[in-house]
């Protein structure tokens, strides 16, 4: 009787490298038998044929695709994350200016420098509240123009290390 054994594995990885683990585990030899989705993360269960005689280096190679895919998550994460984090500061320091405004005037006794304080102060947050875009979009494209090569050498790697792994079990198989 002719069966076959497995060997099997359990990746975890980040909700938005779903696709780029599930395409690459197949040329590592690795059959996909189940994805379970979880709130931020993925378990994505695969199995192998136990016979293949180069499976340790076939997983040394894997290992260093799924940290490639991580560090396309990584970079991803940064092309964004910096311009959102500056334009909340620049909307909250205008938010916060235009209210300061706001409660000079209101608070005031009516005299001219607390209405003329509030006035100014307010027209200063709009302002800044008004400029907060074309700041993030100059910083978002910044970013993207930064991390785009990044990105784009780190998905060279990955199919560098696919072929590597795609010739091993050629080799291995005459």
């Amino acid at each position: 009787m002719d069966f076959v054994t497995y060997d099997y594995k359990t990746i975890r990885t980040k909700k938005e490298n779903k696709y780029r683990v599930l395409d690459i585990v197949g040329a590592f030899g690795y059959e996909v038998i189940e994805t379970k989705e979880l709130p931020t993360n993925v378990i994505i269960s695969v199995k192998r044929d136990s016979s293949i005689s180069i499976k340790k280096e076939l997983d040394e190679k894997m290992d260093e695709a799924l940290t490639l895919v991580e560090g396309i998550s990584n970079a991803e994460g940064k092309k964004k994350n910096k311009s959102l984090i500056v334009s909340l500061t620049i909307g909250i320091i205008g938010i916060l200016t235009f209210g300061g405004g706001m409660s000079a005037y209101m608070t005031g006794d009516g005299s001219f420098k607390f209405v003329t304080l509030g006035i100014v102060l307010g027209i200063i947050g709009i302002i800044i509240m008004i400029i907060n875009e074309p700041i993030y979009k100059k910083l978002l494209e910044n970013s993207i123009s930064k991390y785009t090569p990044i990105i784009d050498e780190y998905n060279q790697r990955i199919n560098k290390v696919l072929e590597e792994a795609n010739e091993m079990i050629k080799k291995s198989l005459e």
